[in-house]
């Protein structure tokens, strides 16, 4: 149902490359659910990038972010490497923390 590509787990930040949930799953809850069980699965300070013209993306990373982090998070523009022409990508910072129990 769900695809999560994470780079970096033993390097000090991790970063969620890529993430796809299947159509029919989608407005569900699922693909909330498994970002932050990822996120969960490994933690400490994580970025995730993605394009402000993606409406989708813009509202559910922060969605997300809350979810494991509360309020502890920000949003920062990037240029893409090698690529002018385009908008910067929008790259989302969190720390998690370690689950307790």
């Amino acid at each position: 149902m769900a695809f999560a590509l994470v780079r970096g787990l033993d390097a000090p930040t991790r970063v969620l490359s890529a993430f796809f949930v299947v159509r029919a799953a989608r407005q569900q809850g699922v693909g909330r659910d498994v970002a932050a069980a990822v996120l969960r699965d490994v933690p400490g300070p994580w970025e995730i990038a993605f394009q402000d013209a993606n409406a989708a993306a813009a509202a559910f990373w922060p969605r997300v972010a809350t979810d494991v982090a509360g309020d502890a998070w920000s949003v920062a523009h990037r240029a893409v490497p090698g690529r002018p022409d385009v908008p910067p990508d929008a790259w989302l910072s969190l720390s998690v923390g370690r689950a307790v129990g």
